[in-house]
């Protein structure tokens, strides 16, 4: 599979650091890229337009819903202990 993007780090397009590269596309992309091919390079923008070349990703499973525990907590207006009863909301 492939796929065009913008790059933004041109330092690395250079051949001397085309492992960084496709080690840097990797971590940004989660993709297992193959390998990449530098396109147009804008050096007013500082970016490059790439063609990465991966495997097809593997389908992730969804993990087991977990069965919640939540609690309950009913709070309640505290109680006035002097004997004079009052409505909190008046």
């Amino acid at each position: 599979m492939n796929k065009k993007i913008l790059y933004e780090n041109i330092e690395l397009i250079k051949p001397e650091h085309y492992l960084l590269l496709l080690e840097d596309l990797q971590q940004k992309t989660g993709l297992d890229i193959i390998r990449c091919q530098v396109g147009q390079i804008n050096f007013l923008r500082d970016t490059a337009e790439l063609t990465i070349y991966y495997n097809k990703p593997v389908k992730a499973t969804p993990l087991p819903q977990r069965k919640s525990h939540q609690k309950t907590i009913l709070t309640s207006t505290p109680l006035n202990t002097t004997g004079n009863e009052t409505n909190p909301l008046e």
